[in-house]
């Protein structure tokens, strides 16, 4: 974990932005997650929430200091709420094959997975 540094009251955070130190970090235009062996073994099949993707983001946007409320995955794109009153942010995915073994309960492998922003 990055820790911020704050600089004449402003905040300086781990993506190298000044910004309000509720909002953490703004999200990336692209992401690389590495889904683990521990996010497949603790993932939950069919819970949008908790499967080994979204395991898989939710540790990833915490190590980049990245604040969320919510992280849900389908079998195309993975939605990301960093506040309950703001905009959700959306992400296409390349794991649409990972996702639905393991929802289907077929052994999966550890992997890199590529979110990458889209408009909605």
């Amino acid at each position: 974990m990055i820790n911020p540094t704050v600089l004449s009251g402003d905040l300086a955070t781990a993506c190298g932005f000044h910004h309000d130190l509720r909002m953490g970090c703004p999200l990336p235009e692209e992401l690389e997650v590495d889904v683990t062996a521990a996010d497949i073994s603790r993932g939950k099949p069919c819970v949008a929430d908790e499967c080994a993707v979204a395991l898989a983001v939710k540790r990833t946007l915490h190590e980049h200091d990245i604040k969320y409320v919510a992280v849900t995955v389908t079998d195309r794109d993975v939605h990301v709420i960093q506040a309950w009153a703001g905009p959700a942010r959306w992400y296409a995915h390349d794991a649409a094959d990972l996702v639905k073994a393991f929802d289907d309960l077929d052994a999966i492998e550890p992997r890199t997975v590529s979110l990458v922003k889209v408009a909605r």
